[in-house]
């Protein structure tokens, strides 16, 4: 008897085996009647084994072992389809968020660029007016020039 893991996420979770060893020795000298009950909390379960002599065998406590880790079993799938389900939405979730990011940046960035233009269709004006003054400024000292050396030459 074995449990088996339900995917390669449920690696991590322990393969349980029920060897016949360790089962008591049917051996007569157990003439009362002994209940013993087994509730696992992975699987919420209540079985109680009757141990009387002539009426439980090692096979029927095999049976019960096996039906309980198939049961184990059981949620366990239940368990790793829940996390999957759990695992899509937050990846749903954090692609509409992401989203959302990105069109609030796109329209930031459209408007930001609406402002960047302006500024620098600005900045290329005052260079070109720069530009024309340096020019000006260029022809005048040229011009002084040209006044000087022909009031130094009488």
């Amino acid at each position: 008897m074995e449990l088996t893991p339900l995917s390669s996420e449920a690696e991590a979770i322990p393969n349980f085996k029920v060897p016949k060893s360790t089962l008591p020795p049917d051996d007569g000298k157990r003439q009362n009647k002994d209940v013993e009950r087994i509730s696992d909390p992975a699987t919420m379960g209540h079985f109680a084994f009757q141990s009387e002599t002539g009426n439980t065998s090692k096979d029927t406590l095999n049976n019960r072992a096996q039906q309980l880790i198939d049961k184990l079993n059981e949620k366990r799938k239940k368990d790793a389809t829940l996390l999957a389900e759990f695992k899509k939405s937050l990846e749903d979730q954090a692609a509409s968020a992401y989203s959302t990011v990105e069109q609030g940046m796109v329209q930031m960035y459209e408007k930001n660029s609406k402002i960047v233009q302006e500024k620098v269709q600005e900045l290329f004006a005052v260079l070109d007016r720069i530009d024309k003054q340096e020019e000006e400024l260029h022809r005048f000292r040229n011009a002084l020039g040209m006044l000087y050396s022909d009031v130094r030459e009488p």
